[in-house]
């Protein structure tokens, strides 16, 4: 058998079952469709090299018109569909009002372009081609109002992209910061308690939860984190009706993670029908790898308690047809503090050593 170290990567701290919503199909959902839309920006240039029709500068005006309308509607329906913070009337108003004011302003452009190029160039198209290229930056109109309106400035969005460095205590400061001039910031507010509880600030963390669940009762990614907590402090009772709660407010993309966290909890509670339910219906929906090894180990166990070795040979089966989501959960366990929970601490301990045993792995000390 091969010998492998087992991977350390970064500092054990974090919650271990923090529920994300981003996910992969959301995101070719929200930009891969656009890739459908190149060829009509390839084509724009064309319309003023060469020869072209009398009416082409119009034409390209309003192509221009209708990608960047389409593209800001479509972004902003997949994100209320699939990645909406809060089902409440002000952010689905903002959603609203950024896609308004982008679709006004193309439309102001188009048609000031055309008026200007009959009034003042009328055997030219010199405001159709500054037209077409003041429309296409209408694109950063929607972002732009979202972040005014969200409290969410630019240095949000650059943590969000980089969260994978590990610079916690730079998130939090640049947090702090947001919520210090615009209190009832929701993203910049769980984005700083996720750094508070990288960082093992807990108490800190637990204070800024309770205000977060004050001021947006709404919001299921606040409800998920309750849950994530009364998880680890294995009060299960009170994370699976956090957890119930975040579900229902929650949008498509998290809910993966809701149903794996939902049965923990019952599982921990004694459910064990819940529990299975619950993780069944979580490895039916998008998880990130590590996650959906992990189901697997669950299941298996369960099948050991049930005596179902169907279950347990599924699973066995699965986790040698996916190698790669199982050294996943090898290299997501080493990042793992799992002082904070015996119970969930030794489900995972199993389920790394399942897991070396399964791949072959000899764990070197």
């Amino acid at each position: 058998m091969p010998d492998e170290k087992e991977p350390v990567s970064t500092p054990h701290s974090g919650l271990i079952f923090w529920v994300a919503a981003a996910s992969r199909r959301a995101a070719w959902l929200c930009y891969g469709a656009l890739f459908l839309l190149l060829p009509f920006l390839g084509a724009l240039p064309t319309f003023f090299s060469g020869p072209h029709a009398p009416d082409a500068p119009a034409q390209a005006l309003g192509l221009a018109a209708f990608l960047v309308i389409f593209i800001t509607g479509w972004m902003s329906l997949v994100d209320m569909l699939f990645r909406l913070p809060e089902r409440s009337a002000r952010f689905v108003a903002g959603y609203l009002i950024a896609f308004g004011l982008t679709t006004l302003g193309a439309l102001a452009c188009y048609v000031g372009a055309l008026l200007l190029d009959r009034l003042v160039t009328p055997t030219g198209h010199y405001f159709a081609v500054q037209g077409a290229f003041a429309i296409l930056l209408m694109l950063a109109v929607a972002p732009i109002t979202r972040g005014l309106l969200f409290h969410e400035p630019l240095t949000y969005y650059w943590h969000v992209a980089r969260r994978s460095d590990d610079d916690w205590s730079v998130i939090e400061t640049d947090m702090r910061h947001i919520l210090a001039r615009h209190p009832a910031a929701l993203r910049p507010g769980l984005l700083l308690l996720e750094a508070l509880l990288h960082q093992n600030q807990r108490e800190e963390a637990r204070t800024l939860l309770a205000y977060l669940i004050n001021q947006h009762p709404r919001a299921w990614g606040v409800w998920a984190a309750l849950g994530a907590v009364a998880l680890e402090d294995e009060q299960w009772e009170r994370a699976g009706g956090a957890l119930k709660r975040a579900y229902r407010l929650a949008p498509l993309t998290a809910r993966g993670g809701l149903h794996l966290s939902l049965g923990l909890a019952y599982l921990g509670a004694g459910k064990l029908d819940k529990g299975f339910e619950e993780l069944e219906q979580a490895r039916r929906r998008w998880l990130p790898p590590h996650l959906r090894h992990f189901i697997w180990y669950m299941l298996m166990g369960i099948g050991q308690v049930q005596k179902d070795p169907g279950l347990m040979l599924q699973a066995t089966q699965t986790v040698k047809q996916h190698p790669k989501d199982a050294l996943a959960f090898l290299e997501w366990y080493a990042t793992l503090d799992r002082s904070h929970s015996a119970t969930l601490g030794e489900d995972l301990y199993g389920a790394a050593d399942w897991t070396r045993q399964l791949l072959g792995i000899r764990q070197v000390i």
